[in-house]
């Protein structure tokens, strides 16, 4: 995982705790640290949010799968146009063209030629923010 890729916003997992965590800060002291909310239930058995701060080492990128694609066509309208093609919203409207996510190969498309390739959930979340000007919504 190369720190300088991420974003505040990204989503990452986390290996000790086994959950998706969402980027808070990203902070270079004594090696890169990442800094996220954990909830834990407190004495009220009321849930509430902790700041905590962890080693990069500590994360896992989140792969770009076809159930994260569904996710987000169901929270932005991603427009299924056929079996693992899937066409992004508002760029168009953006860019003059229409970008197409294949998820045969990982990669995004404009007028046929291959723009990028695309394997993890930060790397589309940076990429649509890029483009649109917008946080790809994405709720866990």
């Amino acid at each position: 995982m190369r720190p300088e890729e991420l974003r505040i916003g990204n989503l990452l997992y986390h290996k000790t705790y086994k959950e998706i965590i969402i980027v808070n800060g990203i902070h270079r002291w004594n090696g890169w640290k990442i800094s996220f909310d954990k909830k834990i239930l407190n004495s009220k058995d009321e849930f509430v949010n902790i700041p905590c701060f962890n080693d990069i080492y500590c994360f896992k990128l989140v792969p770009l799968t076809e159930e994260w694609l569904f996710e987000l066509k169901l929270k932005n309208n991603l427009k299924y146009l056929s079996k693992h093609y899937y066409k992004f919203p508002g760029i168009e409207y953006k860019l003059g063209n229409e970008l197409i996510y294949s998820s045969l190969n990982n990669s995004i498309y404009r007028y046929n030629v291959l723009l990028c390739s695309i394997e993890y959930v930060h790397q589309l979340q940076n990429l649509y923010f890029a483009l649109i000007g917008k946080e790809l919504i994405i709720k866990q």
